[in-house]
């Protein structure tokens, strides 16, 4: 899985280059991430910018991620594209996942306010 990663102290930040989450990529991202963000950090941002299209295994891969990520990491997703979005407001994983316009918003709100429940604010 092509990923582009950055660590800023505590708080990393992952961009999947793909443009599809689908059945045939879900698995290879969710077993990605899981390994990555056994690392040492407080807070995970996927930037989602890329992904143009998201299907039922590709959303199942973020439910899994939170059931199976370290208790005290957060998970935060950031640039939704329009498709993406709209499927995670359909699904109703907008209410488990935060979702932001940017990587900075929602570390803002991270050092902040710590809330995980966070809309994505209106472009």
């Amino acid at each position: 899985m092509d990923l582009k990663t950055k660590k800023t102290g505590r708080i990393l930040s992952l961009k999947p280059l793909m443009t599809r989450l689908v059945a045939d990529t879900s698995l290879e991202f969710m077993d990605g991430l899981e390994k990555i963000i056994a690392e040492d950090c407080d807070l995970v941002i996927l930037n989602l910018s890329e992904i143009e299209f998201i299907d039922s295994r590709g959303l199942g891969a973020f439910v899994m991620l939170v059931k199976n990520k370290p208790e005290h990491v957060r998970i935060a997703i950031c640039e939704p594209t329009e498709d993406v979005l709209t499927a995670f407001k359909l699904t109703r994983l907008d209410k488990i996942i935060p979702l932001y316009s940017s990587e900075e918003k929602a570390i803002e709100d991270f050092k902040e306010s710590g809330s995980e429940h966070v809309h994505l604010e209106e472009k």
